[in-house]
């Protein structure tokens, strides 16, 4: 749970959000969300425990961390994880400035990855920028266009980033897209965009180019929901990322994000996470 932060001096660059992670899963992997940070010397985090575990990585500037017995810096090109069973804090060194990358995953297996490195030395890791961007990326790719596979290539994603970016590097594979996939990740990339609207699936039709009836099977194929239920996820995402960055109340979080009213956006947003939009806000950034 987060006991202090100051996020007043906070800019973020980008950010993800994956609808869902909040209830069991069958995987022992899983990402929730991350974000790209540009602070000031104000900003920390504190938390004396949390549900997560959180990865850091330094794009430019100086991280300052309190972890276990670590206190110390997280410069430039490095990355760190951080077990959220155990008490942390990050801050910006003071007198400068920090830019990072950070995500939220949860770590079911009976070892963490965070801990086998902790124990073994291995709490700095040192990482090439574009292999942590690339990750990055992947993840907020699958955030935005999940299929049947999401959560299953979610966690063989982030178990083959920790091994691989942490000792050894690897290049990025670039998938090759059918016309299919195409279509629907053009509706996708639309509903992303335009999630606050009113969004008609005859509409969705028009701009993909196909009929709302063939737009409905592809998206059943390629991502096992239909085109409302991934606006739901799209909007619950969206609301979560301004549960945490923001204290807007959940009436005009729900406008925010496209819902029609508060009691349709905590049905909504229960039914993604598990939790009411003030449970989830509650435990913590």
């Amino acid at each position: 749970m987060i006991e202090k932060y100051d996020l007043s001096e906070s800019k973020s660059l980008d950010s993800f959000s994956v609808a869902g992670t909040g209830k069991g899963e069958e995987f022992p992997y899983a990402v929730d969300m991350g974000g790209i940070y540009e602070c000031e010397d104000t900003y920390y985090t504190y938390r004396d425990s949390s549900p997560f575990s959180l990865l850091l990585y330094t794009c430019s500037g100086c991280g300052q961390i309190e972890y276990r017995d670590y206190q110390g810096i997280l410069p430039v090109g490095h990355m760190i994880l951080l077990d959220g069973k155990y008490a942390h804090r990050y801050a910006t060194k003071k007198g400068g400035k920090w830019k990072f990358i950070w995500m939220h995953y949860f770590d079911r297996s009976p070892c963490s990855f965070a801990d086998y490195f902790y124990r073994r030395g291995m709490i700095l890791q040192p990482v090439k920028i574009d292999e942590v961007v690339g990750f990055f990326e992947k993840m907020k790719y699958l955030s935005v266009h999940p299929t049947i596979f999401q959560k299953m290539e979610i966690s063989q994603c982030l178990s083959h980033f920790l091994y691989e970016s942490g000792i050894h590097g690897e290049e990025k594979v670039t998938p090759v897209l059918d016309s299919g996939e195409q279509i629907v990740n053009l509706a996708q990339d639309y509903m992303q965009t335009h999630f606050q609207e009113a969004i008609s699936l005859e509409k969705l039709g028009v701009i993909c180019g196909v009929s709302k009836f063939y737009l409905i099977k592809l998206f059943g194929k390629w991502t096992g929901m239909t085109p409302h239920q991934y606006l739901l996820q799209v909007r619950v995402g969206k609301a979560k990322l301004l549960l945490l960055s923001t204290e807007r109340t959940v009436g005009e979080i729900g406008n925010l994000t496209g819902f029609s009213g508060s009691s349709l956006f905590i049905e909504a947003f229960k039914k993604q996470t598990g939790q009411t939009p003030l449970e989830f806000r509650n435990a913590g950034k």
